[in-house]
């Protein structure tokens, strides 16, 4: 729902309220007859199952904002600024695997965690005669993923533009129709983890089948989970400089830009020292890194006619990307694998991409086939560990 109102006894301002509202719902069932294959796998007893599954997921979205619009000879300005409000939350429920005759209890629903961020945004545009540009912005957003201390993040950014292709000694040109310089900064934030209230201390309570007995009396006990009262934003700051071009009336077009990000506090999730949490993994803020690169892009309009349209479309890019930064200088084992409890295929190291493969090197015969479980002794030390 949309509600757009523009003052009368200020005409330059409009009110506009957004709201919007998602719901999905997704559903399934598993069937195991007894006389299948799978059914017989039980030490050749048949038995069946059957399992279902629903989920519900909700989106509300509020936006409330002001609008001034005002030009002065030639010099256009607008200002916007406002609220807004968004909040996820969802249920699951499953019957497990159900075999034979067995009750279901379709009240125990697990309500997942609601999720809210707000935030207080403003920006400003101001164009002068349509070749110089200006666009100022701020925003300042919470989660409730954080705590009290970290949950606020700040972020400002900015864009210059010079349309060049409307100066004097251009504007006339039959070849060139569009050239513009462009350069902006900014700052933005990350907070997306699936981890409601990390910053808290929590417990769970124990299986049915680990107790602790207090005399003759079996208790559940209550174990202590993963907590980082310190978890925050990730930040990202970048640079961009590019061009955009156009010719022939725009028949071609494309663009060329150039960036730098530095990203900092990356949010992720992997392992802490023994004995320093309740929990031995969970999510953190680990360091930096930067990106940059380049990018490129041509659409072509071959046809354009009442009966045929037909264009063309290329684009290009180029990136490097390199961790800068670890917290305490300690190597970061990610991308668990089957094989093991605690089998990693992929590490975040200082110098190296994030989740870079981090495996063992494979050895190879004379007709340059692997040689199955054969791997090189990198450190001459005769044994094959995480040191090779």
């Amino acid at each position: 729902a949309e509600f757009d109102y523009k003052l009368h006894f200020f005409p330059e301002v409009r009110a506009v309220v957004n709201l919007g509202f998602d719901q999905s719902k997704g559903e399934g069932s598993n069937f195991l007859p007894v006389r299948s294959g799978t059914g017989f796998a039980n030490a050749g007893v048949p038995f069946g199952s059957f399992s279902e599954y629903t989920s519900y997921r909700k989106n509300t979205n509020l936006d409330a904002y002001l609008v001034y619009k005002k030009t002065f000879g030639k010099s256009d300005f607008d200002l916007t600024g406002g609220y807004n409000y968004q909040k996820f939350s969802g249920e699951d429920f499953s019957t497990g695997e159900v075999r034979g005759d067995q009750n279901i209890d379709r009240s125990d629903v697990n309500t997942l965690a609601d999720i809210v961020l707000l935030g207080y945004f403003g920006r400003t545009n101001f164009t002068y005669d349509n070749k110089y540009l200006l666009t100022v912005s701020f925003r300042r957003e919470a989660t409730s993923r954080f705590g009290q201390d970290t949950r606020w993040g700040n972020y400002p950014a900015a864009a210059l533009g010079w349309r060049i292709s409307e100066e004097s000694f251009l504007k006339d040109s039959k070849t060139l129709s569009d050239l513009k310089l462009k350069g902006s900064w900014g700052v933005t934030g990350q907070q997306d983890i699936p981890a409601a209230f990390s910053y808290l201390e929590r417990y769970v309570l124990s299986q049915p089948t680990s107790q602790y007995y207090f005399g003759a009396a079996p208790t559940l006990t209550g174990i202590g989970q993963f907590r980082n009262v310190d978890i925050k934003w990730e930040d990202t700051m970048q640079y961009n400089i590019g061009l955009d071009y156009g010719f022939f009336n725009n028949r071609i077009a494309g663009s060329i830009d150039a960036f730098y990000k530095e990203s900092t506090d990356l949010l992720t999730f992997g392992p802490v020292a023994d004995g320093s949490n309740l929990g031995n993994q969970g999510f953190q803020n680990v360091g930096s890194f930067t990106t940059k690169g380049i990018e490129f892009s041509l659409d072509a309009s071959i046809v354009n006619s009442e009966n045929l349209q037909w264009s063309v479309n290329f684009n290009a890019s180029h990136y490097q990307r390199k961790i800068t930064e670890l917290v305490d200088d300690t190597d970061l084992l990610v991308g668990g694998i089957a094989g093991g409890t605690g089998s990693t295929i992929q590490i975040w190291k200082e110098g190296y991409n994030p989740s870079s493969f981090y495996v063992y090197k494979q050895l190879y015969d004379g007709s340059n086939n692997p040689i199955e479980g054969a791997y090189a002794d990198l450190d001459g030390d005769g044994i094959i560990n995480q040191n090779d």
